[in-house]
């Protein structure tokens, strides 16, 4: 058989030159100091304060943390692999990443979001010459604009000038947190289920991660120098699922595995979005059973407030959450319950705005109704517990009115 000298000149060149691409990926991992992640720790312990608890026991959970394998992809909650090219933003994909990963399973919105914003404004980190993803979600959650779209500030691999500009995203961060010390697997893996994607930082600058297109990297552990998400595992592998920001050209179209505990894999981060108001009419659930009764739980949202989420549990088997974010509008967030005596759970988390400063406050109320006719309810917050940013939540008869 007659070898095409051509054909294979063209295939060396185009080897050559997809790995010489490869060799020029950005990386771009600066790992804070000792007083930065300090100073990390206290915005967000400053911003959630004693509500951390309450807070998680809120939370969606999205899969089975004790189950073999588990992949984002499968339940649609990952968007699709980008390419930071040659800049050192890697920091700015990696939190990017998991933003749309908490916005697609809260909201069930596809969106793609602005790495540039964060190269550009992000003043904790240094752009193209590298940053740190936990900078970027306390900048977003002390900064009350959305999360910029793709289209409003494209990528363009370049340090560029910070702007301001209205985003059209609906996206806010709503919380941030990451896992402190040396978590063990099943904490990483609880973390993924309720949150989606998480941020890491691993090392890359070895030939079984940048040449790689297949199996399990299981580099010696060494300094981090790259971030990247992780997005699932697989216990057979004992291996973690990741999404790297190097185009579908890096690994198997984009994504790899690498072995528990290797590769220098640290830093687990996670985030959450603020959940959208209810935009479908389907959405609103209205009664069709004569048999059941609703219970509205109405609010309007304070002066202060710019964000308020309702978790409502009725007798351990109704779970409704609702979303809640302009001003001057009487949200209805209904259940429907047969008539009767019930047991409620009861808790907002509620962000507030006071002197261009954020934080989050809680309410939360417990105990048992009797309900035999269609009931409206307002939310007040009470007294606070201990001292702290959680209130008690009293439900009073509905007397709001909007424009009197």
């Amino acid at each position: 058989m007659r070898i095409n000298k051509y054909l294979v000149f063209t295939i060396i060149t185009l080897c050559s030159f997809f790995a010489k691409a490869q060799e020029n990926k950005g990386r771009g991992i600066q790992l804070p100091t000792d007083n930065e992640f300090k100073e990390i720790f206290k915005i967000q312990s400053n911003y959630v304060q004693g509500g951390q608890k309450i807070y998680n026991l809120t939370s969606s959970v999205y899969g089975d943390a004790n189950a073999p394998t588990f992949d984002l992809r499968d339940i649609n909650g990952l968007t699709s692999v980008k390419d930071q090219g040659s800049c050192g933003s890697c920091w700015a994909f990696s939190a990017v990443a998991t933003i749309e990963s908490s916005n697609l399973l809260i909201n069930k919105k596809y969106l793609d979001l602005s790495e540039q914003s964060l190269v550009n404004c992000v003043a904790d980190s240094q752009g193209c010459e590298g940053g740190w993803y936990d900078h970027a979600y306390s900048w977003l959650l002390l900064n009350n604009k959305d999360v910029a779209l793709e289209d409003e500030i494209p990528y363009k691999n370049s340090d560029l000038s910070c702007s301001l500009y209205e985003g059209n995203s609906n996206v806010k961060i709503a919380n941030y947190n990451f896992l402190i010390g040396n978590p063990s697997i099943e904490e990483i893996k609880n973390a993924l289920v309720r949150h989606g994607a998480l941020a890491v930082a691993l090392y890359s600058n070895n030939t079984q991660f940048s040449n790689y297109k297949g199996g399990v990297i299981k580099a010696l552990n060494s300094a981090p120098d790259h971030a990247v998400t992780i997005v699932g595992w697989d216990d057979t592998q004992e291996a973690w699922l990741i999404k790297n920001s190097w185009g579908t050209a890096w690994g198997i179209n984009g994504f790899g595995w690498v072995g528990y505990n290797t590769t220098g894999i640290t830093a687990f981060s996670w985030v959450d979005v603020t959940r959208n108001d209810v935009i479908e009419e389907s959405e609103l659930e209205p009664k069709s059973d004569l048999d059941l009764v609703e219970i509205d739980f109405v609010h309007v949202l304070g002066s202060l407030q710019v964000h308020q989420e309702l978790y409502v549990k009725i007798d351990d088997d109704l779970v409704k959450i609702f979303g809640m974010n302009k001003k001057e509008i009487k949200y209805h967030n209904k259940v429907y319950v047969s008539k009767g005596k019930h047991e409620f759970e009861i808790i907002t988390k509620s962000i507030i705005k006071k002197d261009n400063k954020k934080s989050m406050i809680f309410g939360i109320s417990l105990g048992k109704i009797n309900v035999t006719e269609d009931v409206s309810y307002k939310l007040v917050y009470k007294s606070r517990v201990n001292e702290s940013n959680v209130f008690k939540l009293s439900l009073e008869a509905d007397d709001i009115k909007i424009g009197e």
